[in-house]
């Protein structure tokens, strides 16, 4: 029978899933995929002492701050790779994982100190985050809440901006002095200025546009206005458009700057990765065991003794009381057991 046979008898999907509803992240869901039954009688006593600790940290002083974690990997990937700078959005999400990463570590530290050292695994895992205040400032000071550079981003980039808001002044007073005269002639479909393509337009009747001098950028849907650009603000029109060219670069080159900050320390993010996987998923194991009442098995030989247990998939959908617990016994007398029904061995009161 092969893992994913056994998991589905065993109903082990079942158990993941609900322990998946813990998750903050996609980290956590990634360690899922890699999740393989322990043999060695060490390492599963390892992992459970960290569900213990975890649930006591819980009970202690409530989750792990770990609201707007996320799974950076492939962005940093992306940022590795010479020359290459990702989206404003990404680095809103660096941002949040730096913060994440921060505060969990003094949480943890803090913690631990104030209950005389009761969390070490977890306290000795969290100390090794990396954090880089300098970094997230330098994110904050570039990008906003929204995912747009800041005019205060660059120097040069303010600059640029204020003269696209100057030419663009310009561009709508020239506009409004050649739409009232058409207006007055009755060539005008409407008396507003608009853009199509990014230029300055106004909308001409269509059986007047040779009467308005300049490049027709498009008609209506109904075919009675085309989009005129006059020859008298082509020019205006021109430089506006060229200090956008000059914005689109000046915004690439502060994400390209910004991407190489995140490449220097992007082995440490990674490592952070791992860690805050490893966090989110044994969180989510301590936070089902709590909704589950479960306590750490003690592991001696090959006899299995449960006292009280509870089927955890019945637990799902059923209350407690439902539930008829179990006191089972097997490796000592006997060896050998049978069980049949369609709950596998699990029960319901009438």
């Amino acid at each position: 029978m092969d893992i994913r046979e056994l998991k589905s008898k065993l109903d082990f999907d079942s158990v993941l899933s609900r322990v998946e509803r813990y998750f903050y992240s996609a980290l956590a869901s990634s360690k899922c995929d890699e999740l393989e039954f322990i043999s060695d009688r060490e390492l599963l006593e390892v992992e459970l002492r960290k569900v213990v600790e975890m649930k006591e940290l819980i009970n202690h002083s409530g989750d792990l701050p770990l609201d707007g974690l996320s799974d950076i990997r492939e962005v940093l990937n992306k940022i590795r790779i010479e020359g290459h700078f990702v989206a404003p959005e990404d680095f809103l999400r660096i941002h949040s994982f730096l913060v994440v990463s921060r505060k969990l570590r003094k949480h943890v530290i803090e913690t631990n100190a104030g209950s005389d050292g009761k969390f070490p695994w977890v306290t000795a895992y969290c100390t090794s985050l990396f954090f880089d205040k300098l970094l997230e400032h330098n994110i904050e000071i570039t990008i906003d809440e929204s995912g747009f550079v800041k005019d205060s981003a660059s120097a040069n980039l303010s600059r640029i901006r204020k003269q696209i808001t100057q030419q663009s002044e310009r561009l709508r007073k020239s506009l409004a002095t050649i739409l009232k005269k058409i207006s007055e002639k009755e060539y005008a479909q409407e008396d507003i200025v608009t853009q199509r393509d990014g230029r300055y337009v106004i909308p001409v009747k269509t059986e007047n546009k040779r009467n308005v001098q300049g490049i027709i950028h498009g008609a209506s849907s109904t075919g009675q206005t085309v989009f005129v650009e006059p020859a008298e603000i082509i020019t205006l029109n021109n430089e506006l458009t060229e200090l956008h060219f000059e914005e689109r670069r000046e915004i690439d080159k502060i994400l390209r700057e910004l991407s190489t900050q995140v490449a220097g320390v992007s082995n440490e993010l990674l490592g952070n990765c791992m860690i805050l996987s490893d966090i989110d998923f044994i969180q989510a194991k301590a936070k089902y065991a709590i909704e589950t009442i479960s306590s750490m098995p003690v592991i001696t030989g090959n006899e299995v003794d449960l006292i009280d247990a509870y089927h955890p998939v019945l637990l799902q959908t059923h209350s407690r009381s439902q539930v008829i617990p179990l006191k089972f016994r097997i490796g000592n007398d006997f060896n050998t057991l049978v069980i049949s029904g369609p709950n596998a061995g699990g029960k319901l009161s009438s």
